[in-house]
């Protein structure tokens, strides 16, 4: 999976660190390049089945790696990499890192806010007891109230 050795993964953290700015675009050509990916080249495999499942593999391996950069970066550099879709990542100024690690949180709070009122919602309240019914209910208001309150967050 990963070629590139400790002193080698410790060279590349400084180096993006010092190479970059935050704001500058970070390509993905160029992260895969340090981390040392070559794209498949569908002549090397036997089946189109083969060559996209070596595809897949390159992806999830790609991604391992950005993510043990992206917190390595963030706990040795106190620098985070932001994802910029389709393109690669860049280093948030750090007057910008708060304002993000917040919006992050709310949004992932009130995602799994959602889904778990919508795992309430869609019950089959048929099959409750009374007592299950209402703690169902109880338990709808609870996270309805949570809800409420990030809205003035």
């Amino acid at each position: 999976m990963n070629k590139i050795g400790e002193n080698e993964w410790e060279k590349l953290i400084d180096g993006l660190v010092e190479n970059f700015q935050p704001d500058e675009l970070i390509t993905h050509e160029y992260i895969k390049s340090k981390f040392l990916i070559v794209a498949p080249e569908y002549e090397e495999f036997e089946s189109v089945t083969e060559f996209i499942e070596a595809i897949n593999l390159q992806q999830f391996e790609y991604m391992s790696l950005i993510e043990k950069l992206r917190l390595d970066v963030l706990d040795r550099h106190k620098l985070y990499m932001s994802n910029i879709r389709g393109f690669g990542y860049k280093f948030l100024k750090p007057s910008e890192q708060t304002t993000y690690a917040r919006e992050k949180a709310i949004d992932a709070v009130k995602k799994e806010l959602n889904r778990g009122l919508l795992i309430l919602k869609n019950i089959r309240h048929d099959s409750l007891t009374m007592e299950e019914r209402k703690r169902n209910s109880d338990e709808m208001a609870k996270l309805g109230q949570l809800k409420q309150m990030l809205k003035i967050v």
